[in-house]
């Protein structure tokens, strides 16, 4: 209860993106803040030179966590003799000091991760071009699954408590783990030899207290997420509101995938995240019968999205 009454004095410092889950080119992104082609200043500040003589930069990233490659990713990375690379970094090129940043492949990845799994709406169908782009990138991305009786688009991730991800078609490692950078949670690959240059997909922000994924920064923004153990002070449906007196009619949950993400940690009991179908959501048949009996009908039963072992079909069909 300590805990709640602090969420009430955090009312600053909102996370401003709402940005949702798209394709740009063939790469999937969850909200765009995707780190691509990282390297991780030691101290927060890398500096580059003209020449290795120079005394003063003529570039300096500062308050960084991670700054991204432009090109030269090879030349950058590598561990020359005298301790200089050549990178580039924002547009400009020059000499780095080698120790000063660490490469993707020296990243040490999370351990004894404490989730079972992740989720977020991918798509919920509005918005053709990009419903369409996301619903074609279904097959070809392993955590991406469609809905059958609906138009909605999940992306899923499973772990395991070694932090490494399974993907929720296959059952299997996907050959990527979790990483926290600056207390953002990303999906990277597991062979420090593909890190270098590859791209780290963001999920969620980190919390300690709860042990929680959250969309912001904020203890605060952990009210805005669905999990299903007991007491959780956020949400226990998607697309839900927190109860009174968190409830949100000003309109602030400002935060990347707010009331549309799910976790589950290893240590909560395995309960089935439903979902029972808005009437604002179209489903097939709504052409066919659009009356209100019809459409509440198709909409009586909810859908199981994850943790379905052990629910009844009948009562709640798997959602794909």
């Amino acid at each position: 209860m300590h805990y709640l009454k602090n969420l009430l004095l955090l009312t600053a410092g909102l996370a401003a993106s709402t940005a949702q889950a798209g394709v740009t080119g063939s790469a999937y992104t969850n909200f765009g803040a995707d780190l691509v082609a990282p390297i991780f200043p030691v101290n927060g500040t890398i500096a580059l030179y003209r020449n290795k003589t120079d005394t003063t930069p003529f570039a300096v990233q500062r308050g960084n966590p991670a700054v991204f490659l432009d090109n030269r990713i090879n030349d950058c990375v590598r561990f020359p003799a005298d301790g200089w690379v050549r990178c580039s970094l924002h547009g400009n090129t020059g000499w780095v000091r080698r120790n000063t940043f660490r490469s993707g492949a020296e990243m040490t990845p999370a351990s004894d991760w404490p989730f079972r799994y992740w989720l977020t709406v991918a798509s919920d169908g509005r918005g053709a071009e990009e419903s369409s782009a996301v619903e074609d990138a279904v097959p070809r991305n392993p955590y991406l699954v469609q809905a059958k009786a609906y138009p909605h688009v999940y992306f899923l991730v499973r772990f395991d408590t070694a932090g490494n991800a399974i993907g929720p078609k296959s059952g299997k490692p996907t050959g990527e783990r979790a990483f926290i950078v600056d207390g953002a949670v990303y999906l990277a690959p597991s062979d420090p030899a593909k890190r270098n240059g590859a791209t780290w997909l963001f999920l969620n922000y980190y919390h300690d207290n709860p042990v929680a994924l959250c969309p912001g920064r904020e203890p605060l923004s952990c009210l805005a997420v669905v999990n299903l153990a007991g007491p959780w002070p956020g949400l226990r449906k998607l697309f839900g509101e927190p109860s009174a007196p968190y409830a949100d009619p000003e309109g602030k949950w400002a935060f990347r995938g707010a009331t549309e993400v799910a976790f589950a940690r290893h240590a909560d009991p395995a309960q089935p995240l439903l979902y029972r179908v808005t009437d604002d959501v179209w489903m097939p048949g709504d052409n066919e019968d659009d009356s209100a009996a019809g459409r509440q009908r198709r909409r009586a039963r909810p859908f199981c999205i994850a943790d379905c072992s052990g629910v009844d079909a009948q009562r709640a069909p798997r959602a794909w």
